[in-house]
């Protein structure tokens, strides 16, 4: 007899579904970011990082997330139902940075 196994966490569900562009589908979160800081969860700016390549480490009540190629961004965010609007802005930032450090790391080897 098989034990079904449940899972209520939603960090299991957060894996991409098959057939989605991911970057389009960061690029939108990233535009929805831009347009309404407001009515975000902690699970929306997990996704938004993670999407755009940071890794996450959990402490007891924050996660701290730092971008695995460029160490000075990170950031820290608490695990709580709703996130205040500062959270989102610094999320916004903090990619803008990511993508104009990797535009500079490209145009620096001589890419572009």
């Amino acid at each position: 007899m098989t034990k079904k196994v449940l899972c209520h966490s939603w960090w299991h569900k957060l894996q991409e579904p098959q057939g989605i562009d991911l970057v389009s589908r960061a690029e939108n979160l990233l535009e929805r970011a831009r347009r309404s800081q407001a009515g975000w969860r902690f699970r929306d700016l997990y996704r938004l990082y993670t999407s755009f390549g940071f890794e996450m480490r959990q402490g007891a009540k924050h996660a701290v997330f730092k971008h695995p190629d460029f160490p000075e961004l990170r950031t820290t965010v608490p695990r709580s139902r709703w996130l205040a609007t500062a959270y989102v802005t610094d999320a916004v930032k903090r990619i803008d940075q990511l993508v104009s450090l990797q535009r500079r790391e490209v145009t620096e080897d001589g890419c572009a």
